[in-house]
């Protein structure tokens, strides 16, 4: 459990040190029509950078996802109904809608990148 969380803590870091290191913010709430707007008007390298940063941030999520539902897999059946488990359940429905907006708007800058080539 302690090497499982140590990895999951070094992810969160590396994944931070690509966003940090792009020079790129990623908003999952950023609102699509914003995004969309802004990558009409960038030129290519920018439209890269800003995939990249998304890409980082989604493999971030995405560690983060894989360890939650690794521990609702663990939960025993005679506990499935108990307030950790809902309370994981919650974690993964949460986890799967950012997840979903973070690929939403890099495919909105993929999209764009796409047209200017």
């Amino acid at each position: 459990m302690k090497k499982n969380l140590a990895m999951m803590v070094a992810l969160t870091l590396l994944a931070g040190g690509f966003l940090m290191g792009c020079g790129e913010k990623v908003d999952e709430n950023r609102p699509m029509e914003e995004i969309r707007q802004e990558a009409a008007k960038l030129d290519a390298a920018a439209l890269q950078k800003k995939i990249d940063a998304y890409k980082a941030a989604i493999e971030a999520k995405s560690a983060e996802l894989k360890k939650v539902a690794d521990e609702v897999k663990a939960i025993p059946l005679s506990e499935i109904a108990s307030e950790k488990s809902k309370k994981l359940a919650e974690e993964v429905k949460q986890l799967t809608e950012s997840l979903d907006k973070l690929k939403e708007g890099m495919a909105a800058y993929a999209e764009a990148l796409t047209a200017k080539k």
